[in-house]
């Protein structure tokens, strides 16, 4: 019984207090919604020139009239802006602040029909104030007029509830209990505190609600110099555990009954998920499947956890890893005949297209080789014991595994995508062998030197017969090539280096961590509005 009084004399606590907070000054910047803030950098110009930057938009050129002026159009969720009170404008101006105006128009309209000039040196309205002013918006902009726009810095533009009501509050706190969660992949388990921005999160009011109790329960005790009582602490504890259950029991039955709509009677190769991708997705994944042989693998950049997790499953069993951006270990490791998905925003970071073509007599030039005798390092050159061995010998490397061997072509190449090859017989097995493909570059000195242009790792070499080896790669600007082996075994033949430009050129792309090398060369196999898919070469 003092358990339940404990309570219920809790929960009044907290909404008093509540109340008291709410009353004793303005908490519209704390009360999640009831404010607005429309960031400089999501208006779009429509007159005059800017600059953005990280802390808002720089007004530049505004022509013969002196003027500027930024439009956003708010999407539907945002248009109902009833309840703010005042509107404020965030901006910095060098000297005296330019003449400003506000701009609105109604929903679905595409140009602003009602305006209001703001007295000289204000930055704050009151909408009340404002004639035409509308409970719901479709635009809302700015403009700036004077000789004092150009070197103005414009922020933001802030809509403000001046004291959000206790009502409509606590009425938020009670919605945020019964408001569904979206998909994830943890929501099986477990579901976020809240989904959109609340004061109070359920979890959190819980807890308090529960600390709030047990403090109440033991004071009473204390006073009237009785135990603490252990079986009233649980049974608190466990109705704040039963009422975080019941809610995410709710959130398990809308999920099922969302999933049983969406795919009864869809088979699961069809099944696709609009938060995960939807059907751009499962397009990529098919064809994936069926390009790509069994052994082969499919390696997965998204910047969405759950979208790259998804498809992941949704390769199974070509799938490799997924990480969250292209890294240097994946342009590294990654052998020719792997498949690069490309997820988002990550499809168009990493991926750049050489649009240029070789003319048919450059083209015809190819294969070029480098032969043992061009190469340097420790080592002799002998006599082949292989056949088809050009001019009839292999440099013989005798090195440690810390020595390099170097192969130059001596001529300049244009900027194309081509295909490094080496010829190599090992003594014994060996891996982690290191190829290189790197650019000769002038420096300001009048010196040379050599930049990695794309890197592999080269698999287990068995020790018997010889074996090529090839990496695809990207060259961004016209420069001389070297070819490098590294972690060679002592007694390893190098045939040779030849450099190939492959017949689909068109069809290769070049990727790379944020522009920078390793450039790896990957073959076009599809993209859709999600992303690409590439074979690596």
């Amino acid at each position: 019984m003092q358990a339940l009084v404990a309570g219920i004399v809790s929960l009044f606590l907290l909404v008093g207090g509540l109340w008291v907070w709410l009353a004793t000054g303005d908490r519209s910047g704390h009360v999640p919604g009831a404010a607005l803030e429309i960031p400089a950098e999501t208006m779009s110009l429509v007159e005059g020139e800017a600059a953005e930057s990280d802390d808002g938009v720089h007004l530049l050129d505004t022509g013969a009239r002196d003027r500027a002026a930024l439009l956003v159009t708010l999407p539907p969720e945002l248009s109902d802006i009833a309840r703010f009170d005042t509107l404020e404008i965030n901006l910095h101006s060098p000297g005296q602040r330019p003449g400003l105006t506000l701009i609105w128009g109604e929903v679905g309209s595409t140009t602003a029909q009602h305006f209001h000039v703001l007295p000289p040196g204000e930055r704050m309205v009151a909408l009340e104030d404002v004639a035409d002013w509308l409970d719901e918006l479709g635009l809302l902009g700015l403009g700036l007029e004077g000789s004092q726009v150009e070197g103005t810095r414009l922020e933001s533009i802030v809509l403000r509830e001046a004291n959000p009501g206790f009502r409509q509050v606590l009425s938020d706190l009670f919605r945020s209990w019964g408001r569904a969660m979206p998909f994830s992949q943890s929501t099986i388990n477990v579901i976020p505190s809240s989904g959109e921005p609340t004061l109070v999160p359920p979890t959190l009011a819980a807890a308090l609600w529960l600390l709030v109790a047990l403090l109440l329960l033991s004071g009473y005790r204390l006073l009237r110099h009785q135990p603490f009582s252990i079986t009233g602490a649980l049974v608190i504890a466990l109705f704040a555990w039963l009422a975080l259950d019941l809610r995410w029991q709710v959130d398990l039955v809308r999920e099922h009954r969302a999933t049983w709509e969406a795919f009864q009677g869809v088979p699961a190769e069809q099944r696709s998920f609009p938060a995960l991708g939807g059907e751009d997705l499962l397009e990529l994944t098919t064809r994936a499947r069926a390009d790509f042989p069994q052994g082969s693998r499919v390696l997965i950049v998204s910047g969405a956890d759950g979208m790259g997790l998804y498809a992941r499953y949704r390769l199974m069993p070509l799938a490799g890893s997924v990480q969250d951006e292209i890294s240097n270990d994946v342009l590294q490791f990654a052998r020719p005949g792997d498949g690069l998905l490309l997820l988002g925003g990550e499809a168009a970071s990493n991926v750049a297209r050489l649009r240029r073509e070789l003319p048919f007599a450059y083209r015809a030039r190819f294969p070029l080789g480098v032969g043992p005798e061009q190469m340097r390092g420790p080592g002799v050159l002998r006599e082949a014991t292989s056949r088809g061995t050009a001019g009839g010998q292999v440099f013989a490397y005798q090195g440690a595994a810390s020595d390099t061997l170097v192969g130059q072509a001596d001529q300049a190449f244009p900027a194309a995508v081509y295909r490094a090859v080496v010829r190599l017989e090992v003594p014994e097995p060996a891996d982690r062998i290191h190829f290189e493909v790197l650019q000769r570059v002038g420096g300001p000195d009048g010196g040379r030197s050599s930049e990695p242009i794309a890197e592999r790792v080269l698999d287990a070499l068995p020790e018997q017969g010889v074996h090529e080896h090839a990496i695809g790669f990207g060259l961004p600007t016209r420069g001389e090539l070297e070819f490098r082996l590294s972690n060679l075994p002592a007694g390893t033949h190098v045939e040779g280096f030849r450099l190939e430009y492959p017949d689909n050129a068109d069809e290769w792309y070049m990727t790379s961590h944020e522009g920078q090398p390793p450039h790896r060369a990957g073959r076009l196999v599809m993209y859709n509005e999600l992303g690409l898919l590439l074979e690596l070469q």
